[in-house]
């Protein structure tokens, strides 16, 4: 090997303290001389031991197959869920105990540096001849909803006073998902606006399924859609034709505030994710067309504030809780009113709008968010709030719902307030 890549390698594996020690080694020598004292010349001598008893934590084969995998890759927050590791030695010496390291970080600390969410699991791997295996389990944190990327594995070798550090990555990323608490609620037919087997909507149109009356024809009207039966009918000799009424997909958005002003306390924003993911999904299973938007914006946008809402479409069950998953809550959020807006603009053929917030949230606020929306477009409005009795209350085209616990949101969907 190179005499440049033998420096390389030597530089890259010292730590800052092998580093103290190697101009402890260097310079004490110089002082004993300088200044007669024989304390540096001790320094210098335990300087010396100290880096050759380090060296042979570093010698040994670092040739290794390592495979982790989790039981599942989405649990509902507070289950137990664990991970297996199986390392083998694939090379043809032995190789010394190292440690494994497996970083278990939250996708959250991406928005907000302060969550503290996230660790790096340590694991003692001990001496292994050439072809042997050594497994181990350990514990993945599932106590708060978040979504976390696992691994890569880290093989680290090192000595017992750290001034040499090898390190060696194997294996890719997994992803775990800690869904939020959830209810089992009743099919719900969620949307005013129905699919083709559904109820039509007021519009007319010329060109639909549901008929919906006749009229007389107008210069520019499809002559497919002249009744022939009924203009041989008419006295006056006009023509007839057919009007529909126009049956549209159901499109409901699910959205939710995520600024922690809009929320007296954290429970707050975690009762509002619940409701919403309970919701959506059951909306999800009842094959409706939905939409999750939420102020989490993309990385690049998150440095100061969150300028963007993050719209996911035509989701499936899993993917809704997913995306609830991810939810964090920043003091730099977009507000409501923002949300709303942006929410009108990039979903603008939304015939139901569900909106979680928190207590802190002024009703004046919330009919300030909402009339962003088109006009026509339901709005279900859950208002969070532990303590208050529940509540349900009906204003035009808007429902409020106040829920102090999640189990609140069975009563509210057997009122079939969606239909």
């Amino acid at each position: 090997m190179p005499l440049r890549k033998h420096f390389k390698t030597v530089k890259d594996a010292t730590t800052p303290s092998g580093y103290l020690c190697i101009l402890a080694v260097v310079l004490s020598p110089l002082f004993a001389m300088l200044l007669g004292w024989t304390f540096f010349a001790s320094i210098a001598i335990i300087g010396v031991v100290l880096i050759i008893c380090a060296l042979p934590y570093m010698l040994g084969s670092r040739d290794f197959d390592i495979r982790f995998d989790i039981d599942y890759d989405h649990v509902i927050v507070g289950s137990k869920v664990s991970a297996k590791v199986m390392v083998t030695n694939t090379g043809r010496s032995i190789s010394m105990s190292s440690i494994l390291e497996i970083s278990v970080i939250s996708d959250q600390i991406q928005y907000d540096s302060t969550s503290g969410v996230g660790n790096i699991v340590r694991l003692r791997i001990p001496l292994l001849r050439p072809e042997a295996h050594y497994s181990t389990d350990f514990e993945l944190p599932t106590d708060a909803r978040a979504v976390f990327s696992v691994g890569p594995a880290n093989v680290v070798h090192t000595d017992l006073m750290r001034l040499f550090r090898v390190q060696k990555s194997f294996g890719n990323k997994l992803k775990l998902f800690i869904h939020p608490r959830t209810v089992l609620i009743p099919s719900t037919q969620l949307g005013t606006i129905r699919d083709i087997d559904g109820d039509p909507t007021e519009t007319i149109t010329m060109n639909d399924l549901s008929f919906h009356d006749l009229r007389e024809y107008r210069y520019g009207d499809p002559v497919k859609n002249i009744n022939w039966k009924a203009t041989a009918k008419n006295p006056g000799g006009e023509l007839m034709v057919r009007q529909f009424e126009e049956s549209r997909t159901s499109k409901i958005v699910f959205t939710l505030s995520t600024n922690t002003d809009d929320y007296a306390e954290g429970d707050e924003l975690e009762l509002a994710i619940s409701a919403l993911a309970s919701l959506g999904s059951r909306a999800a299973y009842d094959k409706r067309e939905i939409v999750v938007a939420t102020s989490q914006s993309p990385l690049e946008h998150a440095t100061d504030f969150k300028l963007d809402v993050e719209v996911n479409a035509n989701i499936s069950p899993r993917e809704v809780l997913d995306s609830f998953s991810a939810v964090v809550a920043t003091s730099r959020d977009l507000s409501l009113v923002q949300v709303m807006k942006i929410v009108a603009q990039k979903v603008s053929d939304a015939s139901l709008v569900v909106v979680g917030v928190g207590s802190a949230v002024e009703f004046t606020e919330i009919n300030r968010a909402i009339h962003e929306l088109p006009e026509g477009v339901q709005v279900v409005v859950v208002i969070a709030n532990p303590y208050v009795p529940p509540f349900l209350r009906q204003i035009g085209n808007v429902t409020y719902f106040g829920m102090a616990v999640l189990d609140d949101l069975r009563g509210f969907a057997s009122k079939e307030v969606f239909d």
